[in-house]
């Protein structure tokens, strides 16, 4: 706790202070606030540790970001292995999305190395897939926008893109939100409880569905959860 507060250790035994300059990078795929709170981790660590925190989504919950970094990995591996792959059939990018990726990057990773190491052609087809993936995922109507991009010739998506492709493969919300209409100051409320108020309606709309209603809103779904989590701490 000394050393991450003020970069200062004693050595067992020594009586002198030594002082460190480094930076520290922790990672979990828990909720700390989760753990502080379930008395599995100590708050005091927790809050010395989170300075600059940094939520990276599942894959699963990254929409088209799969094909984004299918394509980075293929031209790494292209260029490691001299092949020349030019990108991805529309039922092979199909397919990519429709898997739910429970090894995240790592697995992507893996079976675009595999595929390139194992095949030589113009582009990666599905049939090259392992056939766990073949066989698809929950994610089908992610994948649509991209299909029908690439029948109009459009390259890889950029992430305005592929963020405007998820809105719409997300059904519309069935009622839409009246205008924001103040009359008096004490009408306004903390940023926050608008926040909490939006989130909350976007997801009954959305029949409970926190990964539709976070595409919905623009932002992703362990970004939403962690702030109904602390919701649920603050009451």
């Amino acid at each position: 706790m000394r050393l991450i507060q003020s970069g200062t250790f004693q050595k067992v035994g020594s009586e002198q202070q030594q002082s460190v300059d480094v930076r520290f990078v922790c990672a979990t795929n828990r909720d700390p606030l989760v753990e502080v709170r379930e008395g599995r981790f100590r708050e005091d660590l927790c809050y010395r540790l989170n300075v600059v925190p940094i939520d990276l989504p599942p894959l699963r919950d990254r929409g088209q970001d799969v094909l984004l970094i299918a394509d980075k990995l293929l031209g790494k591996f292209n260029k490691e292995m001299g092949k020349s792959f030019a990108g991805f059939t529309d039922d092979a990018a199909e397919q990519l999305l429709n898997y739910n990726w429970p090894g995240n990057v790592r697995e992507l990773k893996n079976v675009i190395e595999n595929i390139v190491i194992m095949n030589t052609a113009a582009e990666i087809t599905s049939h090259m897939l392992p056939e766990v993936i073949r066989r698809g995922g929950e994610n089908r109507d992610a994948s649509r926008g991209w299909v029908e991009r690439r029948k109009n010739n459009l390259t890889m998506p950029d992430r305005r893109k592929a963020d405007a492709a998820l809105h719409h493969a997300v059904p519309a919300a069935t009622t839409a939100s009246p205008p924001l209409h103040l009359v008096s100051l004490d009408q306004i409320e903390p940023l926050w409880k608008t926040e909490k108020q939006v989130i909350e309606e976007a997801i009954r709309v959305c029949d409970g569905n926190v990964p539709q209603a976070a595409a919905r809103l623009g932002d992703s779904p362990s970004t939403l959860y962690r702030k109904i989590k602390s919701w649920e701490k603050a009451s």
